[in-house]
């Protein structure tokens, strides 16, 4: 999994600290190399990768 993680961070740029943190995750502005173009990209924790995606990281995912 983390080279996935490592293959797709590749194609962006963190630009400076994380802007946000809650309480599954960290929010980081980033720059797509190519485009230039600006997102905000979510980290999500993980607590027990056994049991897969959380609900609430499913429902957040489906509001986007």
């Amino acid at each position: 999994m983390k080279s996935f993680r490592k293959n797709k961070m590749m194609h962006f740029e963190v630009l400076g600290d994380k802007i946000g943190e809650g309480s599954y995750g960290k929010v980081y502005k980033v720059r797509n190399k190519k485009t230039r173009k600006i997102y905000a990209m979510k980290e999500i924790k993980m607590m027990n990768r056994n049991e897969g995606i959380p609900p609430t990281t499913l429902r957040e995912m489906s509001f986007l």
